[in-house]
């Protein structure tokens, strides 16, 4: 029986992965690690699932806390992460996303856990004009590294991929063909939305239906499904040539054509006016004053910062091994906007 442990399984993507585990025809022994019962979303009742053991008050920046837990595993799914664009959780992202990310790592060394799969994102990989694939390298200059929340996934990324080099120059130093101790796999979603969803889509669609978004951000951004990841995660475990880094995208969209998909599917005004890059710095001077005065500002400079950015991104690395998208931006907004719907969420 594999036997597979979860960080962070309890939001957003965790239950859609401890759903499509379900429905694999091996049998498997799930354990969940996660920080705060109340962090739970509630779209799937994990605890309803056969085979699955929650543990909770477990950070993942603590190695002498998370360590034991790791004993007797085969497989990884390191989903704990943080998300916040507030520059007063600077340390905390530090502390989760790199911090967290190197005990994990760890803890997987130790144990002599077979596979890990790292959960990152685009936002790891910065943004270009161009398509961004697996191969690019951003060059993160000082203004870059102000959004701390991307740079701090950058950071977690790296701790991965320099694991992933090492073993392969060990490979290819010794005279004896080894097997590879811990096979890793680092993956990067894009914009996760889709039914459960409360947090990544639930501000923007809630201001689309009341008619709060007179303008476009002149940027792009990609998106892709929660249960189109999940099934990848999936499919990455079980796909034995599978190695290095993968980008699971299913669109990329201009926030304006990303923001009309919404607001025809609520049945209001389309969007067409498009913010001027003139307007950039006085956004900005507005997010600072945001930020000076509120805790938990509305609108931070790292918001505006990439809203005036493009990233588009290419899934083409593991479609060349067998895996397809099932869901359209339609369809996965459409879904979305019903859940919140049916939730009384907008």
């Amino acid at each position: 029986m594999n036997t597979i442990l979860i960080t962070g399984g309890n939001g957003f993507l965790g239950q859609h992965l401890i759903k499509a585990l379900s429905e694999e025809k091996e049998e498997c022994q799930i354990k969940v690690i996660c920080r705060n019962k109340h962090d739970s979303y509630y779209y799937y009742d994990i605890h309803s699932f056969p085979n699955v053991e929650v543990i909770y008050g477990i950070d993942i920046s603590k190695y002498d806390i998370i360590e034991p837990h790791f004993n007797g595993i085969n497989t990884v799914f390191n989903l704990a992460g943080m998300v916040s664009f507030n520059r007063r959780d600077k340390q905390k992202l530090i502390n989760i996303n790199v911090e967290g990310t190197s005990n994990v790592l760890q803890a997987c060394k130790v144990n002599k856990v077979k596979r890990l799969i790292h959960v990152s994102s685009t936002a790891a990989l910065g943004f270009s004009k161009q398509i961004i694939d697996e191969n690019y390298k951003f060059e993160w200059n000082n203004e870059d590294r102000k959004n701390k929340y991307s740079y701090s996934k950058h950071l977690g990324e790296k701790i991965i991929e320099n694991e992933i080099e090492n073993e392969m120059e060990n490979r290819r130093e010794s005279d004896i063909k080894s097997e590879i101790k811990i096979k890793t796999i680092i993956v990067n979603p894009s914009l996760i939305m889709g039914p459960g969803d409360t947090i990544n889509s639930l501000k923007l669609i809630s201001s689309i239906n009341n008619k709060l978004v007179p303008f476009n951000p002149p940027g792009s951004n990609s998106i892709v499904d929660v249960r189109d990841v999940a099934k990848a995660l999936v499919f990455l475990m079980k796909k034995e040539e599978a190695s290095g880094k993968y980008i699971l995208n299913s669109a990329s969209l201009s926030f304006k054509d990303l923001n009309n998909i919404i607001a025809r599917e609520l049945k209001v005004p389309e969007i067409n006016k498009i913010l001027p890059h003139y307007s950039y710095r006085w956004l900005l001077l507005g997010a600072t004053l945001y930020e000076l005065l509120s805790k938990n500002p509305k609108l931070t400079r790292e918001n505006v910062y990439y809203s005036f950015k493009d990233r588009i991104h290419s899934s083409e690395k593991i479609k060349n091994i067998g895996f397809s998208f099932n869901y359209s931006p339609q369809q996965t907004i459409s879904d979305t906007i019903n859940f919140l719907k049916k939730s009384k969420l907008i």
